[in-house]
């Protein structure tokens, strides 16, 4: 990082899924590095169950908790159970936090193209260093590779939309559990899928 630039720990995780296995290790990594703010990409449960718990729990990780909604669960229900718990649910908003931008978008994961993203994310304002949050990863890297039998099956929306915007400085994505833990790049953008257990990311 250069001098002058902002400086931020993140916790981030993504589908948890309500396994108490992963949500004890999440735990512990974000006592441990004490972050700038805690983030989870998206299903939080298995098709809701037990959302009002996962939410309690994680919002007492940090006083800066970012979430935002997968495949499992929906926006409607994701945005009133955030407000209950004091969480702030991130899809299509932002958020500033020690001078770096948190972008969010939830849900799909299953979309290749994604019009209402485009639309929404025109509309922001991005500071010289952004966090796109995803449940969704971007096309054509390690993340959304399935192998010789799928190929890539991540959002071409996404790629494009980092490909444009410079400021990205890093994209944190979850959904294809066969990628728990790989990362890659768009150009100079960093690309993470931090799996359940989670992963400390320094910026």
């Amino acid at each position: 990082m250069e001098s002058g630039q902002s400086h931020v720990t993140i916790a981030a995780c993504t589908d948890i899924h309500a396994d108490v296995r992963f949500m004890r290790k999440f735990e512990k990594l974000v006592n441990e590095n004490n972050p700038d703010v805690v983030v989870c990409c998206g299903d939080l449960t298995i098709f809701e169950q037990h959302l009002s718990r996962v939410l309690k729990w994680i919002s007492g990780l940090h006083k800066n908790v970012l979430v935002i909604h997968g495949n499992h669960e929906t926006e409607d229900m994701m945005n009133k159970l955030c407000k209950n718990y004091g969480v702030r649910f991130l899809h299509g908003k932002s958020v500033c936090i020690n001078g770096v931008t948190f972008c969010g978008w939830g849900g799909g994961g299953f979309s290749m193209i994604d019009r209402e993203f485009d639309r929404a994310f025109s509309k922001i304002s991005f500071s010289s260093q952004t966090v796109l949050v995803t449940h969704a990863p971007p096309h054509g890297t390690t993340l959304d590779n399935l192998g010789r039998n799928w190929g890539y099956v991540g959002n071409k929306s996404l790629t494009a939309f980092v490909k444009s915007h410079s400021a990205i400085r890093l994209v944190l994505c979850g959904h294809i559990h066969e990628n728990f833990g790989k990362h890659d790049k768009i150009g100079t953008t960093a690309i993470l899928n931090p799996g359940p257990a989670g992963k400390i990311i320094k910026l």
